[in-house]
């Protein structure tokens, strides 16, 4: 499943790029309502719904499962949490990430760009300190490179190798940036 995430988050940036969008609400608006298609695709429910991506409920975007019932129906279980935040401030990454971080949710996603080395290993740290996460939880990390005109990605699973190694960044160009020294 997160290499279907990846390759939708990839289409609609390449679709942005070839747009030549510049705006971050307009990359905001494409990438979430690219995810919640292909959540629904996958027949989860998602909201915000992608033919109205104007507001959020909670978090930026979420995939989630419910029982039907002849009203209400019933949410059963959160598969994905998905949060974007463009600024390149970290306490605005971290404002975002820590939503992320107390969501009770399988999947945890960061949308944003150009990290750096110090801002990952802070992300890492808010979530080793925090109490009350679930081994399952694995976090997906997808920082648009600026000069590349690409994502790397990069995966860590609470309690996963390692006893929660740092994130395993991106593609083989991080290993020429500071993530190297992560």
């Amino acid at each position: 499943m997160i290499g279907c995430i990846e390759s939708t988050l990839n289409a609609a940036v390449h679709e942005l790029i070839r747009k030549g969008s510049d705006s971050n609400r307009e990359w905001t608006h494409d990438c979430l309502k690219a995810i919640a298609t292909l959540g629904i695709d996958i027949g989860y429910g998602v909201c915000p719904y992608p033919e109205n991506m104007s507001g959020e409920w909670l978090y930026d975007l979420i995939w989630y499962t419910e029982e039907k019932s002849d009203w209400p129906n019933r949410m059963t279980d959160v598969v994905l949490v998905l949060e974007s935040e463009w600024s390149q401030k970290l306490w605005d990454i971290r404002y975002d990430f820590q939503k992320l971080v107390q969501a009770k949710s399988h999947l945890k996603m960061l949308i944003c760009s150009d990290l750096t080395g110090e801002m990952i290993k802070s992300l890492v740290a808010d979530i080793e300190v925090f109490k009350a996460k679930d081994e399952s939880e694995i976090y997906i990390l997808a920082s648009y490179d600026s000069c590349k005109k690409a994502f790397n990605y990069g995966t860590y699973q609470v309690g996963g190798a390692g006893n929660g190694e740092l994130f395993k960044m991106f593609s083989e160009a991080c290993q020429s940036k500071e993530f190297a020294n992560v």
